[in-house]
């Protein structure tokens, strides 16, 4: 599949889906520290990983109002949260007390939730909002670069309507974010790693400072410093006398995650047109006179 793609789509693909992952991120991240949102992001993803292969399911986690129940939701260990992320497990489980301190989430006997009741009470409603307008704009823009005449989807009925896709494409969207940053971090580091080096790549022509990195990503320097000594050993960042600059250690590496984000938005646009976003996707396209979708992309 990905071989097909020429490596100029490929690396096309690959800052679009950088710019869908750091969209995701500030729209979880809110107020909070950038390592939080990433944990609420793993526990929002694993809470509801089971209703996405089941239509039986499915069809109780939509509606006007797509919160998931809570009956459907899976406990997830912290110590999962953690390995998910590549953290620290006794530091992640530190930083999950002072989340559910602050009602982002709750400590259960089988592991952490995120509730119905937090999701009414706060603005995660919201999140998924612009989460599926973010997705939305993906979808169009490898569209227009004929992304997936290379990258076929399995066919899906535009005439179908599964009620709203809203809750279960923010779930997708929520699995893909952390397969991407896990793909990086195994070379940086870890997903928090994956996430400052791709800010960096996004940022590039604008020569980030530290302090515009930290800010961004709701970091304290102490910690982005740290990080971005072990990017700099891992030749993924550059330190310059007033930016910092994203590199690759070598081509080939830069190849396997371009390659490798192909595969992940394969899955996750599977997904979306599973539970009926990308129809929904679709009609919105054909419904804009003035909207020019072609897949005409030169040179692939």
């Amino acid at each position: 599949m990905a071989e097909s793609l020429s490596p100029r789509l490929s690396s096309q693909a690959l800052d679009i889906g950088r710019d869908l992952v750091l969209g995701i991120f500030q729209a979880w991240r809110r107020d909070l520290n950038g390592i939080d949102a990433l944990l609420l992001l793993a526990i929002t993803r694993s809470n509801v990983d089971g209703v996405l292969y089941s239509r039986e399911l499915r069809a109780r986690f939509g509606g006007p109002n797509p919160i998931a129940p809570s009956d459907l939701r899976q406990p997830v260990g912290p110590d999962i949260v953690a390995y998910s992320l590549g953290f620290e497990p006794t530091a992640t489980r530190r930083r999950l007390r002072r989340l559910a301190e602050r009602n982002e989430c709750v400590f259960t006997p089988s592991g952490l939730l995120i509730t119905e009741d937090q999701i009414e009470a706060t603005s995660r409603l919201h999140i998924v909002l612009l989460v599926y307008e973010l997705l939305r704009t993906s979808y169009a823009e490898l569209r227009t670069l004929g992304f997936f005449e290379y990258v076929p989807l399995p066919p899906f009925d535009l005439a179908e309507q599964h009620g709203s896709a809203i809750r279960p494409a923010a779930a997708h969207a929520a699995k893909y974010v952390l397969r991407l940053l896990t793909t990086i971090g195994r070379r940086a580091g870890d997903a928090l790693d994956g996430l400052i080096w791709l800010h960096l790549r996004q940022q590039h022509e604008h020569e980030p400072s530290l302090l515009s990195v930290a800010a961004a990503l709701g970091l304290p320097r102490k910690t982005l410093v740290r990080r971005v000594d072990r990017l700099i050993s891992e030749a993924l960042c550059e330190r310059r006398p007033r930016a910092l600059m994203a590199s690759a250690p070598e081509s080939g590496w830069l190849a396997y995650v371009a390659k490798s984000n192909v595969s992940h938005l394969f899955q996750l646009f599977s997904g979306l047109a599973e539970v009926g976003a990308l129809a929904e996707f679709e009609r919105d396209i054909a419904g804009r006179p003035d909207a020019d979708f072609g897949n005409d992309s030169e040179g692939d």
